[in-house]
Formats: C-alpha cells, sequence, structure tokens
C-alpha cells in the first residue's frame, strides 16, 4: 500500500432572528467532480457555494446546501477561520453566474469539531436576508434516520465546484479547478473497513466515526479540493435525492484523487446531527418525500384556509 501524506480537507484556495425554521425531512423510503459530468441546476437547487475571505483578499471557497430560506450546511473546517468578509452564492451553476450572492450573518460550528481527528466536521450558516426560493433554489431533503436508507443503497452521488482530473498522457493527470457544477457516481464503503483503511493511512491518527461518519469513492469518482461542505446524496426509493453526507476530507496525494475505492473520502453523517441542528435553528417538522411534495401540500392548505375564513 503507498503511504500517503495523511489527509488534506477538501477546501479550495481562491484568489480573489426571526428566520424561518421549517426543515425538509425526507422519508426514507462517466464521469469528473473526480471523474465527473456537468450537472443541472433544477436537479440540484440546493447547491450552493461559501466564499470567506482575508484581510489580503485571500480567501477559500467550500460547498454548501441550503436548508431553508436563512440557514445553510457547510463543514466546520471550511469555517475555522472565517471572517467578517464571508458571502454564500446560491443558485449557482458557474462559478461566474450565481443567482443570488448573500452575505454571511451568523456562523455555527458544530462545539465538538476536532481539527485533529476532522471530527464533528460540521457548521451551519445564517445568511442576512432570506434566500429567494425559485425552480433553481430550494431546501435540500435530510432524513433523521438513514439506516434504511443506506441499507438500500450501493452508491450514491456528490456535486460541487472542486478541482477534477484532466488527463493529458496515459499516466500524466492535471488538478484543474471546475467553473461548472459537477456531479458525480460514488460507491458507498463500510464504515468499519474504511476506518482500518484510514489508521493505517494516517498512522494511527485519523479513526473514522461509524457513527458520525460516512466513506464513499469509486476508482475516477470522488470528491476533490474545493468540494469540502458540499453534499454526498443517496436516491430513495420514491426518486427523490436525500443528503446523507457533507464531504470532509480525502488522501493528499495524486494516487489518493484518482483511486477513491483504495483511499476513500470521507463524509460528515447529517442524519446524526439533526437534533444539533434543530436546537440551533428551530423547527417546525416537515415529513415528505419531495420539496415538490411539501409546496403542493402547503397550497392546499392555503386554498382550504381561505374557504374556512
Amino acid at each position: 500500500m503507498v503511504r500517503l501524506n495523511w489527509f488534506v480537507l477538501l477546501a479550495l484556495p481562491i484568489l480573489a432572528r426571526s428566520s424561518p425554521t421549517s426543515l425538509n425531512f425526507c422519508s426514507p423510503i462517466g464521469y469528473r467532480i473526480i471523474g465527473g459530468r456537468s450537472a443541472t441546476l433544477s436537479k440540484w437547487p440546493w447547491q450552493a457555494l461559501f466564499f470567506n475571505y482575508g484581510s489580503d483578499g485571500y480567501g477559500t471557497m467550500c460547498g454548501a446546501t441550503v436548508l431553508n430560506e436563512r440557514w445553510l450546511l457547510t463543514a466546520a473546517h471550511c469555517v475555522v477561520n472565517a471572517t467578517t468578509k464571508s458571502y454564500v452564492n446560491v443558485g449557482v451553476k458557474s462559478l461566474e453566474k450565481a443567482k443570488k450572492t448573500l452575505k454571511v450573518s451568523r456562523i455555527i460550528p458544530h462545539p465538538g469539531f476536532n481539527f485533529g481527528t476532522v471530527e464533528n466536521d460540521i457548521a451551519l450558516l445564517e445568511v442576512a436576508k432570506s434566500i429567494p426560493m425559485g425552480p433553481d433554489i430550494a431546501p435540500v431533503c435530510i432524513t433523521k434516520s438513514d439506516t434504511r436508507l443506506l441499507a438500500s443503497a450501493d452508491t450514491g452521488v456528490v456535486t460541487g465546484f472542486g478541482v477534477s482530473l484532466n488527463q493529458i498522457s496515459s499516466s500524466v493527470y492535471v488538478e484543474e479547478p471546475s467553473d461548472i457544477l459537477l456531479e458525480t457516481e460514488v460507491s458507498l464503503q463500510n464504515t468499519a473497513k474504511c476506518s482500518s483503511k484510514w489508521r493505517s493511512l494516517s498512522g494511527g491518527t485519523v479513526r473514522v466515526n461509524t457513527a458520525k461518519q460516512l466513506c464513499a469513492g469509486s476508482y475516477f469518482h470522488g470528491t476533490g479540493a474545493g468540494d469540502s461542505g458540499g453534499p454526498l446524496h443517496v436516491q430513495g426509493s420514491a426518486g427523490n435525492f436525500v443528503q446523507v453526507g457533507i464531504t470532509s476530507f480525502g488522501a493528499n496525494s495524486p494516487e489518493g484523487l484518482i483511486d477513491q475505492e483504495t483511499y476513500p473520502g470521507v463524509y460528515t453523517r447529517v442524519s446524526s446531527f439533526v437534533p444539533w441542528i434543530q436546537s440551533i435553528i428551530g423547527y417546525e417538522e416537515l415529513e415528505s418525500n419531495s420539496t415538490t411534495a411539501f409546496s403542493v401540500n402547503f397550497l392546499v392548505f392555503l386554498k382550504i384556509y381561505h374557504l374556512l375564513r
């Protein structure tokens, strides 16, 4: 086995209280991001980007997902050095085009986040103004229990704007950031075996927590620098996509990017943190199979309400 230079947190350097409380709960019922294809924005309308700039004008870029009109979800390691110059882009198909840019007013990393072991790698972002919902901007679907969903799935889908690998010869690959949203299918891996791999790769420093983390990746399919904080989705039996993971870290080597079956990517397990999310933002519990189903039910409710007046 090739020994790696530990791991890399997948954030990408770049150059340049009356809030709604609903959460969109689901009923669990070839390719470059690394090796993905161009994604349709309306397919992933919750995909967002988090930008944080320092006083020198330099900063970092991470992925994020829309939870509701005021809150987004990302990785805690993305916000460790956050400043007041933090923004999110929503409704974003290209790095140069976003439906809306909003200032981040509050950043809340999980209090148990450990930068050394990368446990509890999850954070919440509150924006100063409401996110305008529509066909290209909608809340991501999450679940309080993903056990049955994961047991019935062999693969997931990751999305993001991080580096992709472009082959320039039979044995040479070049890392290039993507200007457009990419998606790729990844194999879900046994977490216990993944933990054993990471203990070996890190010299015993990193241990994957089977209750709080997930592992995924395939040969030439996975996440790279810049994808941190973005979603790992699994498709439910009803056809809806559920965010089960948050991109956290991966192997810091060319081999690790190319072969994420051998060197799996690690993702924060969202369902384990739903109580914490609810404790921060409050909630009106919505059980639905899709955002569309919720929208229709809400309109029906409004119609009945007005008839009764």
